[in-house]
């Protein structure tokens, strides 16, 4: 997916459209020379925390411009990046709203994640030294 659409994306989720539907791309221009940096980080943060989980996934380039293509799934583009992008953007100028696009983003990130969380195995061990220490037993 394009960094575009993402960026896209994430202008409809912080009501950055006018009434014809496009961007003002004066109001945003600063959201737009962000976004790329911020994207970069956003997705080496999940390819990170994938790897860390099990996930076989290899690290991806920067991306220097809003034609760069997010080499990841489309549930992370669509359904939590834009959030991450939206809370970062929005960290110096509502810190309300962008903590909101933070927690959203968070629960969506962990939600996914939890698919390739391994549960732990309880296992059976012999108390060789005694110290379980059982009581009137």
């Amino acid at each position: 997916m394009k960094a575009q659409t993402i960026y896209d994306i994430t202008m409809s989720l912080m009501d950055e459209r006018k009434n014809d539907g496009n961007v003002d791309v004066n109001s945003t221009k600063d959201y737009l020379a962000r976004t790329p940096g911020i994207l970069t980080i956003l997705q080496t943060e999940i390819v990170m925390e994938l790897k860390r989980v099990g996930a076989k996934i290899s690290s991806l380039d920067e991306v220097k411009k809003m034609t760069t293509d997010i080499d990841l799934e489309d549930d992370i583009c669509f359904g939590i990046i834009p959030y991450g992008l939206a809370a970062r953007l929005l960290a110096q100028e509502d810190t309300t709203l962008s903590n909101y696009f933070s927690s959203l983003y968070d629960n969506a990130f962990n939600r996914y994640l939890s698919e390739y969380k391994q549960l732990a195995k309880q296992e059976d061990r012999e108390d060789v030294y005694g110290s379980l220490m059982r009581v009137g037993g």
